[in-house]
């Protein structure tokens, strides 16, 4: 428990506060303003409750980071705007489009003034207005944009702003005037440091958060007090400031230390819309990210995933008004974008393999993965993807889904410049055969299937050897019916080349003759084909299954995308447990919980 002293310090701001405003505000600002404060001992019940529901969140905050993957997968990531017009500047701009741009859980907007005005802030779930100046950001975006923005929240929009973001929306001129807050005199020119902050009670189960008490970045921020009350508004307080920053030692004591006590984090409800906003920089240190993740918990009811970067070297600082071309130079310095990887995941994809390929994008580091289903493509999922992973299943099953629109959008994305990586029933999904996608120029060979199970032996090429940077020409590969393959008639505006081969032939099924079963024997293993402005590796074999097996997904993904992506150290199933279902999204998330 935290301590009893929330109360009563934020009992003596209201008090401040209210007093100067006199009954205007009354009663009504308290609950208003104090709404998440206790302000009486808590019954044994409500103890027994909080404890409840502080383990919950202790739970969620463990779990998170086992779970979140597949919750994006399988989730539409939150449309999140972040304003970067001018007056959104500094070292903590960069950070916040790193952690939006990479987050699995996010599709990020970048939004300048222009774009306010021009209404594109329809269809958001959240707008992050970050720090730098609020005066420069409400010139950016002019009383358009502003009302824009007004218009944006009361409608049931969301709002998370940090330092200037706080600012910008308190009532006073030249503002968006939403909260019920002001600045008080001398509020500025403190300079930067970092602000011991203390969330309520209420606050900490609303977000999830198993800690109280945090010490975040600070930077010239706004103390604020308590003004007149909007009739479709509710402010409450979240957090106070428990330690005053004063970083060149300027203010008389009295003055400095009156950000004690102070509004650190507001929560306000506002016609059908939220506001979260705070005086500092949450973004600004790994430690304190978990917030970021909370507070969109709270206002879109996902946390999102926080990716792991590290901050900008002491000798470089960011310090540019972050203008879409300045911001996007200066993130990269952060790190490359993750890889956009789409995993099909509708009839005919499936077996424990499928699984494995789930698992090993959703946690791999360097990838932001979406399921896909056949609506999916149909209704324009690919768009965005940086690359198609096509699993093993059953090819005639996935082109079947797929229908005919289905196919075309997978070779229009891919003739547009897309990548595709199929595996086993993934390079029957892509040859030139009837009812296929028919991108590749390799056909069927005779009596290819039911071949049943085995290891494979492939040898790669000289030339793909290089392309790929292996350290080995010879793979051993799990075999499960894989087609077999051969050059077959030429693709409109594509071109075809073997890039390894099969060493050995399975057959455990014992139905063909030995030259039947040996005509696997020379033919490809892996295949690389151009089309169009797109490129397509696919292979008969199932990469993903063993552990040594598996630096060959990063090298094509290098190959195809210029990004080698690292590969999570994972493990197969278990013995007993098998997964044959068709890999729809609903059962690959339960078989993924087996591999948790």
């Amino acid at each position: 428990m935290m301590s009893r002293s929330f109360a009563r310090s934020s009992a003596r701001w209201l008090a401040c506060s209210s007093g100067r405003l006199g009954a205007i505000l009354g009663v009504v600002a308290f609950s208003a303003v104090v709404g998440g404060c206790r302000t009486a001992k808590p019954t044994g019940a409500e103890s027994r409750e909080g404890a409840r529901v502080t383990a919950e969140a202790a739970a969620v905050v463990t779990d998170g980071a086992a779970a979140t993957g597949i919750a994006a997968a399988n989730a539409a990531p939150i449309r999140t705007g972040l304003y970067c017009d001018l007056g959104s500047r500094g070292d903590n701009l960069a950070y916040w489009a790193k952690i939006l741009r990479d987050s699995p859980d996010v599709e990020l907007v970048y939004l300048d003034g222009e774009d306010l005005r021009a209404g594109r802030l329809e269809g958001l779930d959240v707008l992050v207005m970050p720090g730098g100046s609020s005066r420069k950001q409400f010139a950016s975006m002019q009383d358009e944009g502003a009302e824009a923005i007004r218009r944006y929240i009361r409608g049931g929009g969301r709002y998370f702003g940090t330092c200037a973001g706080l600012s910008l929306i308190l009532t006073e001129t030249n503002r968006v005037a939403l909260l019920p807050l002001r600045r008080v005199n001398g509020y500025y020119a403190r300079g930067g440091g970092d602000v011991k902050v203390e969330f309520n009670d209420k606050w900490m189960a609303e977000l999830a958060i198993t800690n109280a008490n945090w010490s975040i970045r600070f930077h010239d921020g706004p103390v604020v007090t308590a003004t007149n009350i909007a009739a479709d508004v509710r402010l409450d307080v979240m957090a106070l400031c428990r330690s005053a920053v004063d970083e060149h030692g300027r203010k008389p004591a009295a003055q400095r230390d009156a950000m004690i006590g102070t509004p650190a984090f507001v929560h306000a409800t506002c016609g059908k819309g939220e506001i979260i906003a705070c005086n500092c920089h949450p973004e600004g240190y790994k430690e304190t990210r978990e917030l970021i993740s909370a507070v969109f918990g709270r206002l879109t009811g996902r946390r999102i995933a926080i990716p792991d970067f590290k901050n900008f070297p002491e000798n470089y600082r960011f310090r540019a008004d972050g203008t879409k071309e300045t911001l996007m130079k200066a993130v990269e310095r952060l790190g490359p974008p993750p890889v956009r990887a789409g995993l099909y995941c509708g009839l005919g994809s499936r077996g424990g393999n499928n699984v494995l390929w789930a698992k090993i994008l959703v946690d791999s580091p360097d990838v932001k993965l979406a399921f896909l289903d056949a609506d999916d493509i149909r209704g324009g999922g690919l768009k965005g993807l940086d690359i198609l992973v096509m699993p093993g299943g059953n090819g005639r099953l996935q082109c079947d889904t797929l229908g005919e629109e289905g196919k075309e959008a997978i070779r229009r994305y891919v003739r547009e410049g897309g990548k595709y990586f199929g595996t086993c029933a993934g390079i029957s999904t892509a040859i030139n055969a009837t009812n296929r996608i028919q991108m590749a120029p390799y056909r069927f060979i005779t009596n290819y299937y039911e071949r049943g199970s085995g290891t494979l032996q492939v040898e790669f090429s000289d030339k793909w050897r290089k392309e790929l940077a292996l350290t080995k020409a010879t793979w051993k590969l799990q075999y499960h019916g894989g087609p077999i393959v051969i050059p077959g008639d030429a693709v409109p505006d594509g071109e075809g080349e073997t890039m390894a081969v099969c060493l050995n032939a399975i057959e455990t099924r014992e139905k063909r003759t030995p030259a039947e079963r040996d005509a696997m024997i020379g033919t490809p293993a892996f295949i690389y084909a151009t089309y169009g402005k797109g490129e397509v590796i696919a292979c008969n074999t199932h990469p993903e299954a063993y552990p040594e097996t598996r630096e060959l997904i990063s090298a094509v993904f290098g190959r195809l995308t210029g990004r080698r992506i690292a590969i999570p150290d994972c493990k197969n199933f278990p013995k007993g447990y098998a997964y044959t279902a068709d890999g729809t999204k609903e059962t690959l998330r339960k078989a993924m919980e087996v591999l948790k």
